[in-house]
């Protein structure tokens, strides 16, 4: 975890060596996501996969000014595609973040 102004701002959850399919990985990310979460667009990367969310409810909780990468309450869920070796476990996922978009 990772704190600014006594609040919690990232959270990254590893299941190293072991993963997890999509569902258990996105049922874990939900329990942790505040309950007015809006899914706004999930995109994908290499070896990740990302979905941003807004929340009314995140936007109260820091001063406007220390959301300087993207508007107040957005926060992404960050999907970690597993790899051993240079080779990628399909449909598998190691690890996720959630970050908000803060400095």
């Amino acid at each position: 975890m990772t704190f600014a102004v006594e609040r919690v701002v990232r959270i990254q959850y590893t299941w190293s060596p072991l993963t997890v399919s999509p569902s258990t990985a996105k049922a874990l990310a939900r329990s942790l996501l505040p309950n007015d979460s809006t899914l706004v667009r999930s995109f994908a990367l290499p070896h990740f996969v990302v979905d941003e969310y807004v929340s009314k409810w995140l936007r109260l909780q820091l001063l406007a000014d220390r959301w300087t990468r993207g508007q107040p309450g957005t926060f992404t869920v960050r999907y970690t595609s597993a790899e051993a070796g240079g080779k990628r476990y399909a449909g598998r996922i190691q690890a996720l973040v959630i970050e908000l978009r803060t400095d």
